[in-house]
């Protein structure tokens, strides 16, 4: 099963090229990556959708800007749904925005638009970040599967010794 990553923003005119720049990198890495009003479903619900998409990710990526600050409680609602349901975080953050109120102590990438040679080093940076996150999941599901392996191996052995006892 693909690794998914939804992106939340509450981005600004100037500061849609970074969401999608991050989108279309993570897409290269075999990562998908949701904004959500790249899939918009016609005849249902805004949050209900959004509610959907943020269950089925792997991953929940917080983009913060200036710009963007002032119309973050949406964003607010969706980390907070992330969380409830129990998805990593991550803040990417432009330096100087105070996320503390809504984004509490979650994992963050802060970047300086003016001090960056362009996007794609801060979308270097997040997918690289991503890339972990899923090698550790992807470690841990091989841990379950490999320990559900043993267990099983260990069911057999136990019914064929008992199987053998009783013949």
């Amino acid at each position: 099963m693909p690794y998914r990553v939804f992106i939340s923003h509450n981005v600004g005119r100037d500061d849609y090229a970074l969401v999608t720049l991050l989108a279309n990198a993570m897409w290269q890495h075999g990562i998908e990556a949701y904004i959500p009003e790249w899939n918009a479903r016609y005849g249902e619900s805004v949050n209900k959708y959004t509610a959907d998409q943020i269950s089925n990710s792997d991953l929940v990526l917080a983009v913060v800007t200036h710009e963007g600050f002032s119309r973050a409680i949406h964003m607010g609602i969706e980390v907070g749904y992330a969380l409830a349901k129990g998805k990593q975080v991550i803040a990417l953050v432009e330096e100087g925005v105070n996320t503390e109120p809504y984004l509490g102590s979650t994992s963050r990438i802060e970047f300086n638009r003016w001090r960056i040679q362009s996007y794609y080093d801060v979308a270097e940076r997040v997918v690289e970040l991503v890339k972990q996150q899923k090698g550790l999941k992807e470690g841990k599901e091989a841990v379950g599967e490999a320990v559900a392996g043993l267990a099983l191996l260990g069911l057999f052995l136990w019914l064929q010794s008992r199987g053998g006892k009783g013949s």
